[in-house]
């Protein structure tokens, strides 16, 4: 009887440690985000709220912390943060002629170039700003990853 209960225990124990080794594999062969990617989508709803605030003021807003406030003022759902990309670093906002904007974070190591997480992510896009009618038309689309 001794002998059953130790070889239950034994098959226990292997049966744990697969389970374990199989999901560790598993773990590492699965495709993870990328870096960046957060950051991305954090410059994706910064492009809508700088979208929505043409539209309604017939202006580029000046920084993103207007941004920001426009999103309050709206109820337009905004995280905590959303001006920053996912390291921390504020996103970089520049206006530039005919309405060209680009939104650039510098990685995680804040320096230009880089790779992995270390990558800048910009988006560039253009917005046609219809002041006699108060709204904005969205022009062409670059994105750079």
């Amino acid at each position: 009887m001794a002998g059953i209960e130790r070889k239950s225990k034994v098959r226990k124990w292997f049966l744990l440690v697969l389970i374990i080794a199989f999901g560790a594999t598993l773990f590492l062969l699965i495709d993870r985000i990328p870096p960046g990617a957060d950051t991305a989508g954090r410059m994706l709803k910064v492009r809508f709220l700088i979208e929505e605030h043409v539209d309604r003021y017939a202006r580029l807003p000046r920084d993103l912390e207007e941004v920001a406030m426009f999103a309050r003022e709206t109820n337009i759902e905004f995280k905590k943060g959303g001006t920053k990309d996912e390291w921390g670093n504020p996103i970089i906002y520049q206006k530039h002629s005919d309405n060209w904007i680009t939104l650039q974070s510098l990685g995680h190591d804040t320096r230009a170039g880089g790779e992995g997480r270390n990558a800048d992510v910009i988006v560039k896009f253009q917005i046609k700003i219809d002041t006699a009618k108060g709204n904005a038309t969205e022009q062409e689309d670059v994105e750079d990853y």
